[in-house]
């Protein structure tokens, strides 16, 4: 009788073990609060389109080769392009693209990456101090020597916590929200308040991190502080941000190059709101001006999608730049702005979202594969009033295109070439 009950026991112990593992390996749903839902992960995984195989593929590719590594967390010594520095970069990027892969091809392997990767930073970050090579005059971080790269890893952490958080037990959703996330949104609301207030794109990058991560805290006090700023009077904040970095007609105030590095924060956060605070309108504020934010950057390239050397420029940027793809994709869901189905069909690649799912499933046969650059003036100031550039074109044709710019605003002028 002992051994049957013993037998019995093993069994069903067995049998609940394996339900719990092929729990782990067949979850695909999500209550993701952020930029990839249910329907969006159904969409990127049930398809047939090219476009979205291709991007899910090349994902699985990079995935596999991160695995193959262990998860190496340093501690904080190096500045700029040291190991320490480029290794967090890198942590953070593959956290992110891990977490996405399990949501679409789940596997235990993966899940056990992104605990231990969020676990191992859980344990760091409170026993952090100042980076040891911050800058008395600019604005440090802690696993930074720059605050800006915190806020840029805490924007793409909170979303790979979006992505995996149903999958974690509660235990280790309260370590990771309290030794980490909450931490680190303190850091650069509260301890860095000044650069959270700041009218820049180092500000646009903290108050997207904070309140994405107060959307998936359901923390409404820090998603407030972030769309209107820490007194919550739209003097400052994401609001007060789309009303002075952008002229009339979207002509970012530090020029093409860094309006491709800030279009990112912009346009992901404005989606995030869209999706939890639908009421802010936030797509129609100042008569669409994220909508020109993203048609003037494309705009403000040549034909070969780079971007004019307008203030400082790395001529290996261009408009397939990540940032920029994300932009086109989330612009086309919010707008339907029908001219950026020829821009997604030639860059042939889509971010892994609900966005990039409906781009990628716009394009059809008849879409074009020519991005028309006419002449035009685009003005500068935030009332249109304060100069702009002038963007003189030939006809676009086989033999290239003739193109000059006359720049006469008051904002950055210096010419890279």
């Amino acid at each position: 009788m002992l051994q049957r009950i013993i037998v019995l026991a093993f069994l069903i112990m067995t049998a609940t073990a394996c339900e719990q593992k092929q729990t782990a390996i067949e979850s695909s749903g999500s209550s993701s609060q952020l930029l990839l839902s249910t329907s969006g992960i159904n969409a990127l995984k049930n398809s047939d389109n090219s476009i979205i195989n291709q991007a899910t593929e090349s994902l699985e590719d990079k995935v596999q080769e991160i695995l193959i590594e262990p998860v190496i967390i340093p501690q904080p010594v190096d500045a700029g392009g040291g190991y320490s520095h480029e290794k967090h970069k890198r942590n953070y990027a593959e956290l992110y693209q891990v977490a996405i892969s399990y949501n679409l091809n789940p596997s235990d392997e993966k899940l056990t990456y992104v605990k231990e990767m969020f676990d191992g930073y859980a344990n760091m970050y409170p026993t952090l101090g100042m980076h040891p090579k911050d800058k008395e005059n600019h604005p440090g971080g802690k696993l930074y020597w720059q605050g800006l790269n915190e806020a840029v890893t805490l924007f793409y952490m909170i979303q790979a916590y979006d992505m995996t958080r149903d999958f974690m037990t509660e235990e280790e959703r309260a370590k990771i929200e309290s030794d980490l996330l909450r931490p680190m949104a303190k850091f650069l609301s509260v301890d860095s308040y000044d650069v959270f207030n700041k009218i820049h794109n180092h500000g646009t990058w903290s108050v997207a991190a904070v309140g994405m991560t107060g959307m998936v805290l359901g923390d409404d006090d820090m998603i407030d502080r972030s769309i209107y700023g820490s007194n919550k009077d739209s003097k400052t904040g994401f609001i007060a941000q789309l009303d002075h970095l952008f002229s009339s007609d979207g002509f970012y105030s530090e020029g093409p190059y860094y309006h491709r590095y800030a279009i990112l924060p912009f346009i992901a956060f404005a989606e995030a709101i869209e999706n939890n605070r639908p009421d802010v309108k936030i797509f129609e504020h100042r008569d669409g001006i994220l909508r020109k934010a993203v048609t003037t950057l494309l705009q403000l390239t040549d034909e070969q999608g780079r971007f004019y050397p307008i203030n400082d420029a790395i001529k290996s940027k261009t408009w397939e730049s990540d940032e920029v793809v994300f932009a086109t994709n989330i612009a086309y869901k919010q707008y339907k702005d029908a001219s950026l189905l020829p821009v997604i069909k030639m860059m042939n690649k889509i971010s892994l979202t609900d966005a990039g799912a409906i781009a990628a499933n716009a394009i059809t046969d008849t879409t074009e594969d020519f991005y028309e650059r006419p002449s035009m003036f685009i003005a500068d100031g935030v009332d249109g009033n304060s100069g702009g550039l002038s963007l003189m074109r030939s006809p676009q044709n086989t033999a290239g295109q003739l193109q000059t710019v006359l720049k006469f605003s008051t904002r950055y002028g210096t010419w890279t070439f």
